[in-house]
Protein backbone atom coordinates (compact mmCIF):
# COMPACT_ATOMS: atom_id res chain seq x y z
CA UNK A 1 0.00 0.00 0.00
CA UNK A 2 2.81 2.41 0.89
CA UNK A 3 4.60 1.60 -2.39
CA UNK A 4 1.40 2.24 -4.32
CA UNK A 5 0.88 5.54 -2.52
CA UNK A 6 4.47 6.52 -3.23
CA UNK A 7 4.09 5.74 -6.94
CA UNK A 8 0.86 7.75 -7.07
CA UNK A 9 2.58 10.74 -5.48
CA UNK A 10 5.49 10.44 -7.91
CA UNK A 11 3.11 10.18 -10.87
CA UNK A 12 1.23 13.25 -9.66
CA UNK A 13 4.50 15.14 -9.32
CA UNK A 14 5.48 14.24 -12.88
CA UNK A 15 2.04 15.26 -14.14
CA UNK A 16 2.35 18.62 -12.38
CA UNK A 17 5.80 19.12 -13.90
CA UNK A 18 4.47 18.28 -17.35
CA UNK A 19 1.58 20.72 -16.96
CA UNK A 20 3.98 23.42 -15.83
CA UNK A 21 6.23 22.74 -18.82
CA UNK A 22 3.25 22.90 -21.18
CA UNK A 23 2.14 26.23 -19.70
CA UNK A 24 5.67 27.59 -20.16
CA UNK A 25 5.77 26.38 -23.76
CA UNK A 26 2.43 28.06 -24.44
CA UNK A 27 3.69 31.28 -22.87
CA UNK A 28 6.86 31.22 -24.97
CA UNK A 29 4.83 30.47 -28.10
CA UNK A 30 2.60 33.47 -27.45
CA UNK A 31 5.64 35.65 -26.75
CA UNK A 32 7.42 34.55 -29.94
CA UNK A 33 4.22 34.97 -31.95
CA UNK A 34 3.73 38.48 -30.60
CA UNK A 35 7.32 39.45 -31.44
CA UNK A 36 7.15 37.92 -34.93
CA UNK A 37 3.86 39.63 -35.77
CA UNK A 38 4.98 42.96 -34.33
CA UNK A 39 8.05 42.92 -36.59
CA UNK A 40 6.01 41.72 -39.56
CA UNK A 41 3.27 44.34 -39.20
CA UNK A 42 5.82 47.13 -38.78
CA UNK A 43 6.97 46.37 -42.33
CA UNK A 44 3.48 46.32 -43.83
CA UNK A 45 2.75 50.07 -43.80
CA UNK A 46 -0.94 50.44 -44.77
CA UNK A 47 -1.51 46.90 -46.08
CA UNK A 48 -2.59 45.50 -42.72
CA UNK A 49 -6.07 47.05 -42.77
CA UNK A 50 -9.05 47.25 -45.10
CA UNK A 51 -12.60 48.63 -44.95
CA UNK A 52 -15.43 47.65 -47.31
CA UNK A 53 -18.72 49.50 -47.72
CA UNK A 54 -21.05 46.91 -49.21
CA UNK A 55 -23.65 49.51 -50.13
CA UNK A 56 -21.26 51.51 -52.31
CA UNK A 57 -18.69 48.74 -53.03
CA UNK A 58 -15.93 51.10 -51.93
CA UNK A 59 -12.72 49.62 -50.51
CA UNK A 60 -10.54 51.82 -48.33
CA UNK A 61 -7.35 51.56 -46.29
CA UNK A 62 -8.15 52.96 -42.88
CA UNK A 63 -5.73 52.83 -39.95
CA UNK A 64 -8.26 54.16 -37.43
CA UNK A 65 -9.52 51.82 -34.73
CA UNK A 66 -13.19 52.00 -33.78
CA UNK A 67 -14.06 51.55 -30.09
CA UNK A 68 -15.55 48.13 -30.87
CA UNK A 69 -12.40 46.93 -32.66
CA UNK A 70 -10.24 48.24 -29.83
CA UNK A 71 -12.33 46.48 -27.19
CA UNK A 72 -12.15 43.17 -29.06
CA UNK A 73 -8.34 43.33 -29.11
CA UNK A 74 -7.80 44.62 -25.59
CA UNK A 75 -10.37 42.31 -23.98
CA UNK A 76 -9.61 39.33 -26.24
CA UNK A 77 -13.33 38.68 -26.58
CA UNK A 78 -16.18 39.01 -29.06
CA UNK A 79 -17.86 42.39 -28.66
CA UNK A 80 -21.54 42.93 -29.48
CA UNK A 81 -23.01 46.40 -29.74
CA UNK A 82 -26.70 47.02 -30.36
CA UNK A 83 -27.89 50.34 -31.81
CA UNK A 84 -31.11 51.68 -33.29
CA UNK A 85 -30.08 51.44 -36.92
CA UNK A 86 -27.78 48.43 -36.84
CA UNK A 87 -25.89 45.93 -34.73
CA UNK A 88 -22.12 45.72 -34.59
CA UNK A 89 -19.91 42.76 -33.74
CA UNK A 90 -16.13 42.67 -33.42
CA UNK A 91 -14.12 39.46 -33.19
CA UNK A 92 -10.47 39.17 -32.11
CA UNK A 93 -8.05 37.51 -34.51
CA UNK A 94 -5.72 35.06 -32.76
CA UNK A 95 -2.59 33.21 -33.80
CA UNK A 96 -1.43 30.52 -31.36
CA UNK A 97 -3.50 32.15 -28.66
CA UNK A 98 -1.98 35.59 -29.23
CA UNK A 99 -4.31 38.39 -30.36
CA UNK A 100 -2.92 40.12 -33.46
CA UNK A 101 -5.95 42.15 -34.53
CA UNK A 102 -9.73 42.16 -34.87
CA UNK A 103 -12.45 42.37 -37.50
CA UNK A 104 -15.73 44.24 -37.25
CA UNK A 105 -19.09 43.90 -39.00
CA UNK A 106 -22.07 46.23 -39.00
CA UNK A 107 -25.23 44.12 -39.42
CA UNK A 108 -28.76 44.97 -40.41
CA UNK A 109 -31.16 45.54 -37.54
CA UNK A 110 -33.08 42.31 -38.15
CA UNK A 111 -29.95 40.15 -38.42
CA UNK A 112 -29.27 37.63 -35.66
CA UNK A 113 -26.30 39.07 -33.82
CA UNK A 114 -25.67 35.85 -31.86
CA UNK A 115 -25.60 33.66 -34.96
CA UNK A 116 -23.46 36.17 -36.83
CA UNK A 117 -20.96 36.32 -33.98
CA UNK A 118 -20.76 32.52 -33.83
CA UNK A 119 -20.09 32.22 -37.57
CA UNK A 120 -17.57 35.05 -37.55
CA UNK A 121 -15.74 33.50 -34.59
CA UNK A 122 -15.44 30.17 -36.42
CA UNK A 123 -14.09 31.86 -39.53
CA UNK A 124 -11.68 34.00 -37.51
CA UNK A 125 -9.99 30.87 -36.11
CA UNK A 126 -9.25 29.59 -39.61
CA UNK A 127 -8.39 33.09 -40.73
CA UNK A 128 -5.74 33.32 -38.02
CA UNK A 129 -4.19 30.06 -39.20
CA UNK A 130 -4.20 31.28 -42.81
CA UNK A 131 -2.56 34.55 -41.73
CA UNK A 132 0.22 32.71 -39.93
CA UNK A 133 0.86 30.43 -42.91
CA UNK A 134 0.99 33.43 -45.24
CA UNK A 135 3.37 35.30 -42.94
CA UNK A 136 5.69 32.29 -42.73
CA UNK A 137 5.63 31.96 -46.52
CA UNK A 138 6.48 35.63 -47.02
CA UNK A 139 9.25 35.42 -44.44
CA UNK A 140 10.64 32.36 -46.21
CA UNK A 141 10.54 34.18 -49.55
CA UNK A 142 12.22 37.20 -48.02
CA UNK A 143 14.90 35.00 -46.47
CA UNK A 144 15.55 33.31 -49.82
CA UNK A 145 15.84 36.71 -51.48
CA UNK A 146 18.33 37.90 -48.86
CA UNK A 147 20.36 34.72 -49.32
CA UNK A 148 20.48 35.31 -53.07
CA UNK A 149 21.61 38.90 -52.54
CA UNK A 150 24.36 37.75 -50.16
CA UNK A 151 25.47 35.12 -52.66
CA UNK A 152 25.64 37.74 -55.40
CA UNK A 153 27.97 39.85 -53.25
CA UNK A 154 30.10 36.86 -52.30
CA UNK A 155 30.42 35.89 -55.96
CA UNK A 156 32.13 39.21 -56.69
CA UNK A 157 34.75 38.43 -54.05
CA UNK A 158 36.12 35.60 -56.19
CA UNK A 159 37.36 37.94 -58.92
CA UNK A 160 39.00 40.45 -56.56
CA UNK A 161 42.81 40.51 -56.43
CA UNK A 162 43.52 43.41 -54.04
CA UNK A 163 42.46 44.24 -50.49
CA UNK A 164 41.56 47.79 -51.50
CA UNK A 165 39.17 46.56 -54.17
CA UNK A 166 37.67 44.03 -51.79
CA UNK A 167 36.97 46.72 -49.19
CA UNK A 168 35.40 49.00 -51.78
CA UNK A 169 33.14 46.29 -53.24
CA UNK A 170 32.03 45.12 -49.79
CA UNK A 171 31.05 48.61 -48.64
CA UNK A 172 29.42 49.54 -51.92
CA UNK A 173 27.34 46.38 -52.39
CA UNK A 174 26.42 45.81 -48.74
CA UNK A 175 25.68 49.49 -48.16
CA UNK A 176 23.33 49.48 -51.14
CA UNK A 177 21.64 46.30 -49.92
CA UNK A 178 21.14 47.72 -46.41
CA UNK A 179 20.04 51.14 -47.64
CA UNK A 180 22.88 52.75 -45.69
CA UNK A 181 23.74 56.45 -45.94
CA UNK A 182 27.34 55.93 -44.91
CA UNK A 183 29.65 52.97 -44.36
CA UNK A 184 33.18 52.38 -43.07
CA UNK A 185 35.68 49.55 -42.78
CA UNK A 186 38.81 49.52 -40.64
CA UNK A 187 41.38 46.71 -40.57
CA UNK A 188 43.66 46.72 -37.56
CA UNK A 189 45.05 44.74 -34.69
CA UNK A 190 42.78 45.54 -31.69
CA UNK A 191 45.84 46.27 -29.52
CA UNK A 192 47.01 48.94 -31.96
CA UNK A 193 43.83 51.01 -31.68
CA UNK A 194 44.23 54.01 -29.38
CA UNK A 195 41.52 54.54 -26.73
CA UNK A 196 38.76 56.99 -27.61
CA UNK A 197 39.43 60.61 -26.72
CA UNK A 198 43.22 60.43 -27.08
CA UNK A 199 43.15 62.24 -30.41
CA UNK A 200 44.94 59.32 -31.99
CA UNK A 201 42.34 58.30 -34.49
CA UNK A 202 45.04 58.11 -37.20
CA UNK A 203 47.66 55.50 -36.49
CA UNK A 204 49.90 56.43 -39.42
CA UNK A 205 50.25 60.09 -38.43
CA UNK A 206 49.64 61.26 -41.99
CA UNK A 207 46.26 62.84 -41.42
CA UNK A 208 44.40 60.36 -43.61
CA UNK A 209 40.85 59.37 -42.53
Amino acid sequence: FEQTESRLRENQRLIDQMRGAMREIERLNRQMTEQSWTQFLNKQNDTSSVDINFKTNVIERNQNWTPTLRDAVQKNATIQKRELDNNTIAIPIRVRGQVIGAMEFELEQNASIIEAADIAQTVSERFGLALENTRLYQETQRGAQREQQVNNIATQFQSVTTIDELLRITLSELGDLLGAERASIRLSNPDAIAPAGNGAGNQNGKGKP
